[in-house]
């Protein structure tokens, strides 16, 4: 079992399946004593936010279940408690089986705060939710590729800069210590890969030591 998978099930205090659903009533609780409006979205969010910090734990494991409790008012206790058992003999291993697993979730609310319902929709829903839940797993994968794209680049450039702002600091320490075939000689050896910065602000360092002694 994984880290990832290890957490559904326990936390750092090895707590039982009972104090788990009763931190989840606990917090439900909270949010319907708190009576804010459905639309009110800042004061959601605020409270969303809150509820993370003061429960952390419980977030990072559950945050599917929590984000449906705040910000939808979804949360029914014998389905998260069923949600508990299903997970706890069947954890997931990999993001696929996790976003199987919040489906499942979603699907035991509504069949427990819906006493008549249609198989067929069900099974639409359950495939409607899984899309949508992949889909905003797909735009994240992207965008966090895109963001390590962009400092790769930004690294890339920062390197290229400073590369070249140490071949012009060799040209004015070097230009009164060696001839200027030499630093030509140096600066061809300098643009090519095969010398990193390190080596020039080496270079640099030790010919600034030559040009105070003389």
């Amino acid at each position: 079992m994984n880290e990832h998978s290890k957490i559904i099930v326990e936390n750092e205090k090895d707590v039982t399946l009972t104090d788990i659903l009763n931190e989840a009533d606990c917090i439900y609780k909270k949010y319907k004593a708190a009576k804010i409006h459905p639309q009110n979205t800042e004061a959601i969010d605020k409270f969303h936010s809150d509820i993370t910090k003061e429960h952390k734990e419980f977030n990072t494991a559950y945050p599917t279940v929590l984000r449906h409790m705040i910000q939808e008012g979804r949360y029914h206790s014998n389905a998260f408690k069923k949600y508990l058992k299903r997970v706890e003999s069947k954890p997931w291993l990999n993001d696929e089986q996790r976003m199987d697993s919040y489906a499942d979730y979603f699907i035991l609310w509504y069949k427990e705060t819906h006493s008549k319902y249609d198989t067929k929709y069900v099974q639409e829903l359950r495939k409607d939710y899984r899309k949508r839940l992949q889909e905003e797993h797909d735009k994240i994968e992207k965008l966090a590729k895109e963001f390590a794209e962009e400092i790769a680049k930004k690294e890339e450039q920062y390197a290229v800069e400073r590369k070249e702002e140490a071949i012009k600091a060799f040209k004015k320490i070097a230009k009164n210590i060696l001839s200027p075939d030499n630093i030509n000689t140096y600066v061809e050896k300098f643009n090519s890969d095969a010398i990193s910065f390190e080596h020039i602000s080496e270079i640099n360092g030790r010919l600034l030591g030559i040009s105070e002694v003389v």
